[in-house]
């Protein structure tokens, strides 16, 4: 595993990095093009394509919050780190099943080939969103977690469960592919 999502990203490029790296796994599993389909459960593309809206709706949420001035006091280092922490802790964790919410599930995925396409448009549209913004703004921001909403999870926080969501998918996918 990449050292970007072994520590604590301290800044902006870190995170940039954690996120990439995550992806790059994501995508060198999916690359073969092989589109398994389990008797019960997603198929592989709809894993991929579920990330995909996923990544897509949490870089909209990002924005707009932002956009709409919605700041809050700046989380401290401690908070940040503690937050990450839990995150690359329990996101990836497949014994924690989880329902995504209606929009996010891949009804109507289009073929694995567009999926992977669909992955690098949101990976590169959240990338350039974040060349619009500093990590004081998105540690100053927070949305609440689409299942357990009582949980705010500032804007650094997102950009970490972003990539841990890819990681928790890309062990979904292996387990499609060895079964």
């Amino acid at each position: 595993m990449s050292n970007a999502l072994e520590v604590f990203p301290a800044t902006l490029e870190q995170h940039i990095d954690e996120l990439a790296a995550a992806r790059e796994c994501l995508l060198a599993e999916i690359s073969d093009g092989v589109d398994v389909k389990p008797s019960s459960g997603w198929s592989v593309g709809e894993v991929a394509y579920h990330v995909h809206l996923t990544e897509k709706t949490i870089t909209g949420g990002l924005a707009a919050t932002l956009s709409q001035g919605k700041r809050e006091e700046r989380r401290s280092d401690e908070h940040l780190k503690a937050e990450w922490e839990g995150i690359a802790d329990r996101v990836p964790k497949r014994d924690n099943k989880i329902v995504a919410p209606e929009p996010l599930q891949p009804l109507n995925a289009p073929a694995l080939s567009e999926t992977v396409n669909l992955l690098k448009d949101s990976s590169k549209a959240l990338a350039d969103f974040l060349r619009t913004t500093t990590i004081d703004d998105l540690a100053s921001i927070s949305m609440p977690h689409p299942i357990h909403k009582d949980m705010l999870i500032s804007g650094l926080g997102w950009l970490s469960l972003v990539a841990r969501h890819d990681l928790r998918h890309l062990a979904q996918i292996k387990e499609v592919k060895q079964a």
